[in-house]
């Protein structure tokens, strides 16, 4: 009965109830204080500072606790509940006689209470990020969405940055990009590319240096700066740098963008004044436009007539090639026209139907030039392998291709990572540059397969397809560009092997036998087991290749819900597999060329051939001449390693 009286008196002590209630309080602030950082993005220390706090705050409370129940006593008239505070007031001064109660005591008492509070709340929150964050991020990175994979790694990077589990996947998840402009102190808005209507989000003023960002993302940034003219931008997290020249407004030609270089200088000496920057239309010339070069009396002044007309290895004059270059009722303008003007409702279509003379022609009048395909490809960031990477997944759905027909310029959402609008599709665009067949042509049509928007293509010069369209560029300083920027292409052709000519059955078998080998003991292994993909099981399994005493290595892709015994994939690669250092280095590549084939109950077998991923040593060169020794050897091993994996699947 003692001692159940005296916790009775214990707990109703106000100096307990302070105490229980601050430590409580003090855990959801430091909670709340988590919540609030992780959401809004405030500086981390913040959650560092509350302890000092929660440590000034406590004797504070106590002294108040004791004050105030020491005025309650005083003053209240009940003789049982008088005596039952006394009897408290009683414990407090019998505590404040011990001397291990005394002023350093109490300090002890609060520096320990407050670490306390700090040690179980960082506990829970190791166990936490270990337990659910791990896993989570490992999900969400299979899953490709880095964005909420980066999301959960800010939440658990302060509590368990030297996990070995959390390093290796925050290399995975985690870029460091830069942000510079020149001149510096530009305002940096930024979005994900595909939320077109989203919000911008102030990242700050320039520059940047070393900020984190999700990994393998697109994003479209804007730069502002009093006084000078708003720049957009794409531009991949992964991208390292991100660079732009900020112009003064008046500055820019109306209607065009800055390039900051062409080949690979968009992305190195960023502050170089060697790099040969340029202008370029944003978006394709419109029939309205075009109009104006017509009204003008384009079709009858030769001056801007500049390139010599070549229709079948014969030169034609000046008149003979205008009688091309008429519409449909034979007047001069573009073969989509009649009667010498554009369709009803065109008028901010891109103009369609014209030769590359035409094209030329109407640059010449404006004051511009047709862009060579050196400056074209930049413009459209097909230099940046980084962006590049992306013009299939967040581009093309944001463009004119597959379409019915051209669309407005501008009424599509994509942009290059200059800030292009219809770069990819829409209409093809021609460029400087001669080819073997006429003039190349780029960026593909509305009605074109997505790749032709990277592709290279070539035409006629006369060739006036209603898909054939174009855009100008501005050269502030022609003079400096190398010259064989503006030199002929000479496009190379496939090898067409159904029109090579068998071998003999004798030769055939002596080459068959260069891909035999003894099918000796696998020796194989699991050398990993990964269960947390959503839809499959991750097994490495390494076993001795045919050759050379060498281990190979395949990853096989197990689909959850079925039962085996699978029917099994054997996946060959394209040439990046001889560039990357893994084939998780890319989470896509797994999502886009195997995820069907495994959530429609199939197996998937990706062996790592010789000389790419894991086994990359440089004996096979990423682009060895056809007819070397070197290529040869290197195809054998492939057969060899493609036999072997068989082998181990047999058993």
């Amino acid at each position: 009965m003692k001692q159940k009286a005296f916790i009775k008196k214990l707990i109703s002590n106000p100096i307990i109830q302070t105490i229980f209630i601050y430590v409580s309080g003090g855990w959801i602030a430091l909670e709340l204080t988590d919540y609030i950082i992780n959401k809004y993005g405030l500086n981390e220390k913040i959650s560092d500072i509350l302890p000092i706090i929660l440590l000034i705050g406590l004797p504070v409370a106590i002294f108040l606790a004791w004050y105030f129940s020491r005025e309650k006593e005083e003053g209240e008239e009940k003789v049982v509940d008088a005596a039952i505070d006394r009897k408290s007031q009683r414990i407090f001064n019998v505590l404040q006689k011990k001397s291990w109660f005394s002023i350093p005591g109490t300090g002890v008492l609060i520096l320990l209470l407050v670490y306390a509070i700090r040690f179980v709340h960082r506990q829970v929150k190791i166990k936490w990020a270990t337990e659910q964050v791990i896993p989570e991020m490992k999900y969400y990175l299979y899953e490709l969405d880095y964005v909420t994979a980066f999301q959960l790694r800010q939440k658990a990077k302060k509590y368990i940055s030297d996990d070995p589990a959390f390093i290796d996947l925050d290399s995975k998840i985690t870029a460091i990009f830069t942000v510079m402009t020149d001149p510096e102190g530009a305002d940096v808005y930024y979005k994900a590319y595909p939320d077109v209507e989203g919000e911008w989000i102030l990242l700050g003023t320039t520059p940047f240096i070393n900020i984190e960002m999700p990994t393998m993302t697109l994003y479209r940034w804007k730069f502002e700066k009093q006084g000078y003219e708003v720049v957009y931008a794409a531009a991949p997290s992964h991208m390292d740098t991100l660079f732009r020249t900020l112009h003064k407004t008046g500055i820019i030609h109306d209607g065009m963008v800055y390039v900051e270089g062409i080949y690979g200088e968009t992305t190195r000496n960023f502050f170089s004044k060697e790099k040969h920057g340029f202008f370029i239309d944003r978006y394709e010339v419109t029939n309205q436009q075009y109009k104006e070069f017509i009204d003008q009396g384009g079709y009858q002044n030769p001056e801007y007539w500049q390139n010599e007309f070549i229709l079948n290895n014969d030169t034609l004059t000046f008149e003979g090639a205008m009688i091309h270059f008429k519409d449909a009722t034979v007047r001069p303008g573009p073969a989509t026209w009649e009667a010498g003007d554009y369709p009803e409702g065109r008028a901010d279509h891109p103009v369609g139907g014209i030769s590359s003379y035409e094209a030329a022609a109407y640059a010449v009048y404006a004051g511009k030039s047709l862009p060579t395909h050196w400056h074209w490809r930049s413009a459209a960031g097909l230099q940046i392998e980084q962006y590049k990477h992306f013009v299939g997944s967040n581009l093309i759905p944001l463009s004119n291709m597959g379409g019915l027909g051209p669309e407005p310029v501008g009424s599509n959402a994509g942009i290059s990572c200059f800030g292009a609008n219809d770069m990819a599709g829409n209409v093809k665009e021609w460029c400087w540059n001669k080819s073997p067949m006429g003039r190349i042509i780029l960026g593909g049509a509305w009605n074109d397969v997505s790749y032709m928007s990277t592709n290279w293509s070539q035409l006629s010069a006369f060739d006036r397809s209603l898909r054939n369209g174009f855009r100008c560029a501005v050269y502030p300083d022609r003079d400096s560009i190398p010259e064989h920027a503006f030199l002929p292409v000479e496009l190379q052709t496939q090898r067409d092997y159904n029109f090579e000519e068998p071998v003999s059955e004798t030769e055939f078998q002596f080459y068959k036998k260069q891909f035999l080998y003894d099918k000796t003991d696998l020796n194989s292994r699991i050398e990993e087991r990964d269960e947390t993909p959503a839809n499959w099981i991750i097994e490495k399994v390494s076993f001795d290749a045919a050759y050379e005493q060498e281990r190979m290595i395949v990853y096989l892709f197990l689909p959850k819900e079925s039962v085996p015994p699978f029917q099994t994939i054997i996946f060959f690669p394209g040439s990046y597999a001889q560039h990357m250092t893994s084939i998780f280095s890319d989470s896509r590549l797994i999502n886009r060329s195997l995820d069907y084939i495994i959530k429609n109950g199939r197996a998937v077998m990706y062996p790592i051939y010789t000389g790419t991923y894991e086994r990359k040593d440089g004996s096979c060169n990423p682009s060895p001449p056809y007819q070397s020794h070197q290529f040869t050897e290197c195809q054998v091993k492939w057969v060899k390693d493609f036999s072997r994996s068989i082998d181990y699947l047999e058993t």
